[in-house]
């Protein structure tokens, strides 16, 4: 729970520090979401995570399409480890 908090509040404050606001951010089953169709938010969002994981990690960045039930995108971040590691 500590490092979701910490990379929440790191991704807000990215956001914040470029006057955007930030989208919905939550994470579940381990996995971090954002409500967000923008490209530039999920790169933004993608490097805030990056900052706070150790560097045998890597970022796994997916985008899901909307669908009838879910009729907007979002954007999934996965923190994985390194291959070879």
């Amino acid at each position: 729970m500590a490092l979701e908090n910490r990379a929440i509040d790191t991704i807000i404050h990215r956001f914040k520090s470029r006057e955007k606001n930030p989208p919905n951010l939550y994470f579940e089953n381990g996995m971090l979401w954002a409500d967000t169709d923008s490209e530039q938010d999920a790169e933004i969002i993608k490097q805030g995570l990056e900052s706070v994981i150790i560097n045998t990690c890597r970022v796994k960045v997916s985008k899901i399409q909307p669908t009838k039930q879910q009729p907007w995108s979002q954007y999934s971040f996965e923190v994985t480890a390194l291959e070879g590691i």
